[in-house]
């Protein structure tokens, strides 16, 4: 098989008519030159699917032009979708950088003749770390100490991390259905025990906190049903929820930790067929059509995690040693606007 030639800076120049200096200039947005020539010279970097010369702009800029995601070799740690990979790609494309996936084990993590050496090892300028749960408890202080240009996606921190505003949605989502005369909320994570929340994902504590907060400021009783064990088989689940469900006192409205279907399946087993029976909202990554009926989302912003993860990954690279203020990126209700009142019993 014939493999072509990369092309290069002078293939640009003898296809546009400009010198390579020029072309040189233009792909990294420098110099003086009209906006038509810029953007010829850019299709038809584009058109012969030019790719900078990493190594030579690593020895000569010392950088990489490179940006590692830190994820877990155990994969119920991570939870980065592939609407997220792609706002991170695409953002550090649009800055001329790339991205290299990496799998470290704890031992290495926290490991300090390591950690100062990770950039080299993976041949990256920064990081981007990726863990959900069970994070290395030295990780955190040791990436602080060394000054590595890091931020947290998807996990609380002091400093250097972006995640979703968990809390506010569920106080919001909260607050609509209290304003369209709900008064029965109930609260179901069937993902976590309670006496899991202390180190549990951030976003286990802060979804109930939100929920609670809202019930408590409009003089409302929380009602909150959780995973037994963990070990708590899907038919248990559903069948708590049914006595939840099939209780005089039942809720009109739950909101629920990403298990939306199972309450379904619960409701519709005993009847709770109509919005007005049962309202469902879900935290989600990506709105979706129900098969039962239409789940109300408080929806987690993807795109935006990524991207704002690889905006300050990269001033973060400009100037490691400046600390970041944590950013929390609002989350969307979708179709909260207009919801029915309880049915009258």
């Amino acid at each position: 098989m014939r493999v072509s030639a990369p092309a290069t800076l002078s293939d640009i120049a003898n296809r546009v008519g400009v010198s390579p200096m020029t072309v040189s200039r233009a792909l990294r947005q420098t110099g003086r030159m009209r906006d038509t020539t810029r953007r010829r010279i850019l299709k038809t970097a584009r058109d012969l699917n030019y790719r900078t010369n990493v190594s030579a702009r690593s020895m000569k800029q010392g950088a990489f032009g490179c940006v590692g995601l830190l994820m877990s070799p155990r994969m119920w740690q991570v939870n980065i979708s592939l609407d997220l990979q792609k706002a991170v790609l695409s953002t550090l494309d649009e800055h001329d950088n790339h991205l290299i996936l990496a799998q470290l084990p704890d031992e290495e993590l926290t490991d300090r003749r390591f950690v100062p050496r990770i950039l080299r090892q993976l041949m990256a300028d920064g990081l981007i770390i990726g863990y959900d749960e069970a994070i290395p408890p030295a990780l955190f202080d040791l990436i602080d100490s060394f000054n590595i240009p890091s931020i947290w996606l998807n996990s609380k921190h002091p400093h250097d991390c972006v995640h979703a505003a968990d809390l506010q949605g569920a106080q919001a989502a909260t607050d609509r259905l209290i304003q369209s005369r709900h008064r029965h909320i109930a609260y179901v994570d069937l993902s976590h025990c309670e006496d899991e929340l202390p180190h549990a994902h951030y976003s286990a504590k802060d979804r109930v906190g939100g929920y609670v907060a809202a019930m408590r400021k409009a003089g409302l009783a929380p009602r909150t049903l959780w995973r037994q064990t963990r070990a708590e088989s899907p038919e248990s689940r559903i069948e708590r929820l049914t006595t939840m469900l099939a209780a005089n006192d039942r809720p009109t409205a739950i909101i629920s930790y990403g298990q939306a279907d199972l309450v379904h399946v619960a409701a519709h087993g005993i009847g709770l067929a109509r919005p007005d029976d049962l309202l469902v909202v879900d935290f989600r990554d990506r709105a979706r059509v129900d098969v039962f009926q239409p789940t109300r989302s408080i929806l987690l912003p993807q795109q935006e995690l990524g991207q704002r993860a690889a905006e300050l990954v990269l001033t973060k690279i400009a100037n490691p040693r400046k600390k970041l203020p944590a950013l929390a990126v609002p989350l969307r209700l979708e179709h909260l606007d207009e919801l029915p009142p309880p049915r009258k019993k």
